[in-house]
């Protein structure tokens, strides 16, 4: 049980000294073996030309949560090879994140 918490520790470290995450906003909210929760504020650098959050930043936040799950449950490195996103709605000001990730 102890090997894991030290794992879930480094891990939560790691990621929030992420350059990436620091820049995008991502914050960790809940972590635990194989389920994490992340938020990402809708800022207006994160916005496009038609006033709606750029798709690149929710597909980004859906790669990193599906990221971090992953890594909670394996110590292992991923990388993420290919991701495809469709948008059925558009964001403007704020959004309620589901429940958590889960695998």
């Amino acid at each position: 049980m102890r090997a894991r918490d030290d794992h879930l520790e480094h891990l939560k470290a790691n990621l929030e000294a992420s350059p990436f995450w620091r820049h995008m906003g991502i914050k960790l909210r809940e972590l635990s073996e194989g389920a994490a929760r992340l938020e990402m504020p809708i800022s207006p650098e994160l916005m496009n030309s038609n006033g709606t959050l750029y798709g690149g930043a929710v597909a980004s936040l859906l790669d990193a949560v599906i990221g971090v799950t992953i890594r909670s449950k394996w110590s292992t490195r991923i990388s993420t090879v290919y991701l495809t996103t469709t948008t059925t709605r558009y964001a403007k000001a704020s959004c309620t994140p589901p429940p958590r990730s889960q695998t």
